[in-house]
């Protein structure tokens, strides 16, 4: 079992470092698809985010500004050690969230949303998120909206 957990962290770790290196062509569809996330869910920032151990990448971004960010201080985080999404309505009525960096600070985070980006093996290498410096209602169709974009970047990443 030992083993198979080993197998399976350095095919996602395998799969991530992929995707930190630099391909245009990729890089500009994932552009492609936060654009859409932000145009169909009316939530002005969206971004993909590939999440190692240690850091926080955003791969593509729309009117969304941090390039990078620890683990520890990702927002995203709080998804993949989760239960796969997350909905924040209004950071400063989250007491995980309220006091932290990126809400008290630059990029001002008063709306998150995101889901995970889960390859066909089953690892996750991300994040597809939405945000706005403004608190936003957001329902379960909204929701079941983001996780489909979000299956269809990671059937994307797979292709």
């Amino acid at each position: 079992m030992h083993n198979e957990q080993n197998g399976r962290d350095e095919k996602r770790l395998n799969a991530v470092k992929a995707l930190l290196t630099p391909d245009e062509a990729r890089d500009e569809v994932l552009e492609k698809f936060v654009h859409l996330a932000s145009q169909v869910l009316g939530i002005s920032g969206s971004f993909i985010s590939i999440i190692n151990d240690h850091n926080q990448y955003i791969k593509a971004s729309r009117n969304f500004d941090l390039k990078q960010s620890t683990r520890d201080e990702s927002l995203c985080r709080h998804v993949i050690d989760g239960e796969g999404h997350l909905v924040v309505v209004d950071t400063l009525l989250d007491s995980r969230f309220a006091v932290h960096p990126f809400v008290e600070g630059e990029p001002h985070i008063r709306f998150y949303a995101g889901v995970s980006l889960e390859n066909l093996d089953g690892a996750v290498l991300g994040t597809l998120c939405v945000t706005d410096t403004q608190p936003h209602s957001f329902c379960s169709e909204k929701l079941d909206t983001l996780k489909l974009l979000a299956r269809l970047v990671t059937s994307f990443l797979d292709a």
